[in-house]
């Protein structure tokens, strides 16, 4: 069974939270430190999905995430394809935005605005508060 949530009510869960994005090095980290720091927000950092617990992820459902769980050994890994090293590097992405925004959801729960760290495409984030370095 596949849930799909409107992004009308996950704007409204999501109000609260403030999205910066942008390339490597762009200093989307060191914003998200500041801000936090001088807004008494919630700091979401790079990476936040590793919140949700490592053991309810379902190799089937979230690959991507699973794939170093099930790996024969890190040569395996390094020797990818470049266009398998690519699709695998898409399906992360896909699979993080899905439990970033439940993780977003909790941790907005708690009344305080949130700023995220993120690589979630803007074309996802559209319509929510979104400053790209």
């Amino acid at each position: 069974m596949t849930i799909q949530i409107s992004d009308n009510i996950i704007q409204h869960y999501l109000r609260d939270v403030y999205f910066i994005t942008g390339h490597s090095y762009a200093g989307k980290s060191t914003m998200v430190k500041m801000l936090t720091e001088r807004y008494d927000m919630v700091f979401c950092g790079e990476n936040f999905h590793e919140a949700f617990p490592r053991e309810k992820l379902s190799r089937w459902k979230q690959p991507g995430l699973s794939y170093f769980d099930t790996m024969s050994g890190w040569e395996e890994w390094l020797n990818m394809a470049p266009e398998e090293h690519w699709d695998w590097t898409h399906h992360v992405a896909q699979e993080c935005i899905e439990v970033e925004i439940m993780e977003l959801v909790k941790r907005s729960a708690e009344g305080k605005k949130v700023i995220v760290d993120t690589n979630i495409p803007p074309d996802v984030l559209h319509g929510s508060r979104t400053i790209t370095t």
